[in-house]
Order: C-alpha cells, then sequence, then structure tokens
C-alpha cells in the first residue's frame, strides 16, 4: 500500500484536522506520540507529536495531494544521473528518471535525497518506492561489457556521454516527453536530443529532483550487483577503488583470473598491479 509523509508546521496542524473534519473522516483513539488519528474507508492520516503526518491505506494518493499545497510547483522535466564509475569492481548504471508536477510533489513529501552520503538500506528502500510512482530508463553496463565498451570508446567520458544520451532519449521517446533534460556534468562533452529536447548539464545538479532520483535508482542498481554477487561467489566485494586488490587477489586464488576479469573494470589501474 502506498504511504505519503509530510512535516508540517505547527500551524497546519488544526488546518490539516480541519481538512479531514470537512472530508467526513471518523476520528480514531490515537497511541503513543500520536496528536490525532482520522480515517476512511480508503485512507488513514497519522499526525504525530513530531509534525510528521502519514498518509496511507489503501489509496491515499486523493487525500494527499488534495490537502498538499506547500512549495513552489515543480515543473515537469527528465533528470540523469550514473553509479559505479569510480568501483573497481561492479557495473556502471546510468539513470534517467521523469519527474512532472504530481510524482514531484510526492517525491519531496517522501524526504528522497540524492544517493551520496546515504546508506545501502536507505537507498535500497527509496528506489523501491520511487520505481512504484515515476518513469524511468536504466543502462546497466556490467564489467565483461563495460570492458568491451571502454576499448571502443577509449576513454570513460566518451561511454559516460553514449549512455547518458541512450537513456534519457529512450526514455523521452517512451513517454513522449518534450520536458528539458538535465544531466549531472561529468564532463564538457556533446550530448544529443534526438526528440527536441533542450539538454541542461550542470554540476551539482541533483538539486534537480528528477537527477536525484535517477542518482538514487542507478545507486540501487549498483549496489544490488554486489550484495547478489557477493552472495553468487562466497567473497563479500568492496565498494570503491582502493583497499580492493586483497579480494582481487582472494577471487583470482578461489576461482581463476577468467573470473575476476567477469567482475572488474580492467582499464584501471588496480587491476595491473594483481598478483
Amino acid at each position: 500500500m502506498p504511504v505519503f509523509t509530510q512535516k508540517l508546521e505547527k500551524t497546519d496542524f488544526p488546518k490539516l484536522e480541519q481538512y479531514l473534519i470537512e472530508n467526513n473522516f471518523s476520528k480514531e483513539s490515537i497511541g503513543q506520540y500520536q496528536l490525532f488519528y482520522y480515517k476512511n474507508i480508503n485512507c488513514t492520516v497519522i499526525l504525530y507529536s513530531s509534525g510528521k503526518v502519514v498518509f496511507s491505506g489503501k489509496s491515499p494518493e486523493f487525500h494527499f495531494e488534495n490537502w498538499n499545497s506547500t512549495g513552489d510547483p515543480i515543473e515537469t522535466h527528465i533528470g540523469s544521473d550514473e553509479a559505479g564509475k569510480g568501483d573497481f569492481f561492479g557495473p556502471l548504471v546510468v539513470c534517467a528518471s521523469l519527474v512532472d508536477e504530481k510524482t514531484g510533489l510526492y517525491i519531496k513529501n517522501m524526504g528522497i535525497t540524492e544517493s551520496k552520503g546515504t546508506s545501502s538500506e536507505k537507498i535500497f528502500k527509496m528506489s523501491q518506492e520511487l520505481k512504484k510512482i515515476i518513469q524511468f530508463e536504466t543502462i546497466k553496463i556490467n564489467p565483461p561489457k563495460y570492458n568491451e565498451l571502454i576499448k571502443k570508446f577509449k576513454n570513460l567520458n566518451s561511454m559516460l556521454a553514449w549512455a547518458h544520451e541512450k537513456a534519457v532519449n529512450t526514455l523521452a521517446e517512451k513517454t513522449k516527453s518534450k520536458a528539458d533534460i538535465i544531466i549531472d556534468k561529468f564532463a564538457s562533452v556533446n550530448i544529443k536530443s534526438l526528440h527536441g529536447n533542450k539538454i541542461i548539464m550542470e554540476t551539482h545538479a541533483e538539486k534537480h529532483i528528477a537527477v536525484a532520483v535517477a542518482s538514487v535508482i542507478a545507486k540501487a542498481e549498483v549496489l544490488y550487483w554486489f550484495k547478489n554477487t557477493s552472495k553468487e561467489i562466497g567473497i563479500k566485494i568492496p565498494l570503491g577503488a582502493t583497499n580492493v586488490k586483497s579480494t582481487a587477489n582472494s577471487i583470482i586464488s578461489k576461482l581463476g583470473r577468467e573470473k575476476l576479469d567477469t567482475l572488474v573494470k580492467t582499464h584501471f589501474k588496480t587491476y595491473k598491479e594483481l598478483n
């Protein structure tokens, strides 16, 4: 069941309660740390002493959207970001997401943040919730394909430009959206729009909701790979590009160099330093 949350100011408490009364919600007994608890057949609304309000139930979207009037309208836009490029092990993932005024409202009040500095558990949870309400496109390049493409493109920035271009254009075509496309800038490269969308490349572009969303989904895909592959081979695979040699050498010893080559980005300097 969908759940939407929002942080309220104290001045909003009576306004929300009045809205619920006017819309025929029944008042229920409150539990610990709850200020009020209202419900109808499709929606339950609980306000906590922290100021957090939770809309849940079979279909809480209608009342969440009707009640909510905070902030400026969110303009429809496509955002794109990548994850995994700095990891010796694992895939490179690029994600493009489409956010409009309605989904942007939900995302903002879900407390979604970009992936940097966020725990794996929270990234997994945020990604699962986001995938329920937005349209997105991911380009996942696992190590064997990555190693093949890096030889073709000669450098990482060219390959990243290709992956971002493919992700945003596939999403624009699928959704028929003409919205601006915002990409977290990684280099001075030329990315073309095939559908007339304006391309904007910005540093710190995660301030745009669609870029933050893309960051979370891309990072979740990378983390799933690490989690599942570690379980599969029986060796915990580390993130990043430092302190990875001992793990790589253990994989060579246990499973062979050919297996390692399917798990790592072989153009990294680290690869040449292995036993």
